[in-house]
């Protein structure tokens, strides 16, 4: 009779995150335009009589003799000498890397950006594009143009807005100084880099762009009626405010 010995490897994965609470504040008023032994296999030990997991590397030294030659035991032996190989499991993520600054004592992320939208086809349900078509309803009702959306522009909030979570902080400018329009430039948009709105803490496109137009500086930002480009990113990370909006206004 054949035997047959089935091992069924589960893995689990724990998500941990940080919640916080809503917070509709916005940050500084906009100032633009004008404005992770070698081989663990073989160190593994084995488990007790009571949990039952595979074993592996290494046979038992007792009763070696008759593991190896007891015809009942040869299967058992084979087992032990040659062990299934398994797959070496995927590298980690790299750490991102948070000393861009010239400083090294300052915290500033300049990328890669990471979940970028880069462009809004009709009917696009992510975040950035519901903001963008929000945004164009706000302008075309006081009969200003609408919007194209550049992923060069959302690149750059993108990096923004998770320099913000990442260090944690709220401001247009970053933590060495490096201001919106130096990042927007650096970051290769080819026209000119207009205007930067920022929000922390809304749950969803309609509340950030009301936020935004209910402050007067931010309105004014959203109507200015010389651009013609944005770009939107949103990131929820563990700085204080949970969720980040940038906004990235650009000519040309």
């Amino acid at each position: 009779m054949n035997r047959r010995t089935a091992a069924t490897l589960t893995l689990f994965a724990v998500l941990f995150w940080a919640a916080c609470g809503d917070m509709d504040e916005l940050g500084d008023d906009d100032r633009y335009p004008h404005h992770q032994d070698e081989n663990p296999r073989d160190e593994v030990s084995e488990e007790d009589s009571s949990g039952g997991g595979p074993m592996w590397g290494t046979r038992p030294a007792n009763n070696e003799k008759n593991a190896t030659h007891d015809p009942a035991n040869r299967e058992t032996a084979q087992r032990w000498e040659e062990p299934e190989t398994l797959e070496d499991p995927e590298p980690d993520e790299p750490l991102l890397s948070l000393d861009c600054a010239d400083d090294p004592d300052v915290c500033r992320f300049c990328g890669p950006a990471q979940g970028v939208v880069t462009e809004c086809p009709p009917g696009d349900p992510s975040f950035p594009c519901q903001v963008w078509e929000l945004v164009n309803e706000e302008r075309t009702s006081r009969g200003l143009h609408a919007l194209g959306y550049d992923g060069t522009l959302a690149e750059s909030a993108m990096i923004h807005a998770m320099d913000l979570s990442l260090c944690d902080y709220f401001a247009h400018d970053s933590l060495d100084g490096t201001t919106f329009f130096q990042r927007c430039a650096a970051n290769g948009y080819g026209g000119t880099c207009t205007g930067e709105n920022v929000g922390g803490g809304q749950s969803s496109p309609v509340s950030v762009v009301a936020a935004w137009m209910d402050s007067p500086s931010h309105r004014e930002n959203l109507l200015y009626p010389h651009h013609t480009e944005l770009g939107v990113a949103y990131f929820e990370g563990d700085g204080n405010f949970g969720r980040y909006w940038v906004k990235h206004f650009g000519r040309r």
